[in-house]
């Protein structure tokens, strides 16, 4: 994902550097992912993420951390009938029509690089306090009558998390960096809680964000739209 890389590295300058391990590019594969999931404590997912509502739209597209599913992906997940299988996280190799391992031989449908909420449902994230999806639209699912939203955030408190940030609409990808990293540096230095972090986060790019430049300026006069800072919420523990 463009950006992603930028937003990795201004994260990691603010957070403990022996506290973290990262997967990026070709190294972000769900069987890598699968396993430093259930170890880590506070985890910052920085990928596509896909609700299957639009059979038009292509996956592989960079521009935008949210895509839909294209049709051969969502065919068989719709006929699965379950809306958990619906929405989920994309990683590397996901754009393969034929996934094979270092020997060359297939792999199974679980290594295929879409992490679905179903799958995650089925991990053990007890470790987790925290699980940032720093992504387009994470927050979204399907509406079971009686019974909520069935999605990512959903799926991750099933597995054991204590507290998730996802967002509500595709996202700015400068505004984003911005307010990720702020958000880890009054978390880590200022040992604010998560919500009361990304309180802080938004505060700062509603009032300093400059659409223009992509950067905070204290002297910027004018507000940042909602766009910009509003789209990220927290839910579970506060």
């Amino acid at each position: 994902l463009e950006g992603t890389r930028e937003e990795v590295a201004a994260i990691s300058k603010v957070v403990p550097s022996a506290q973290t391990q990262q997967l990026l590019g070709e190294h972000a594969l769900e069987a890598a992912v699968k396993s430093e999931l259930e170890r880590a404590a506070v985890i910052h997912i920085a990928t596509h993420g896909y609700f299957a509502n639009d059979l038009d739209e292509d996956l592989t597209n960079d521009s935008s951390r949210g895509e839909s599913l294209g049709p051969r992906q969502t065919s068989s997940m719709l006929a699965a009938r379950n809306p958990l299988l619906q929405c989920g996280l994309t990683l590397a190799g996901c754009n393969c029509d034929v996934w094979v391992d270092a020997n060359g031989l297939p792999v199974d449908g679980g290594q295929d690089g879409y992490l679905s909420a179903e799958e995650i449902m089925g991990m053990d994230l007890g470790k987790a306090r925290l699980v940032v999806l720093s992504a387009c639209e994470t927050g979204l699912g399907n509406i079971g009558s009686g019974e909520g939203v069935f999605g990512l955030q959903r799926a991750l408190h099933i597995s054991g998390v204590k507290s998730t940030i996802a967002s509500g609409w595709k996202v700015d990808d400068r505004a984003t960096q911005q307010l990720m990293t702020e958000m880890y540096r009054r978390m880590f230095a200022d040992k604010l809680t998560p919500a009361d972090a990304l309180h802080a986060a938004q505060l700062r790019v509603l009032r300093q964000f400059n659409p223009q430049t992509g950067q905070l300026d204290e002297r910027n006069a004018k507000p940042a739209p909602p766009y910009y800072w509003a789209a990220f919420s927290l839910s579970g523990a506060f």
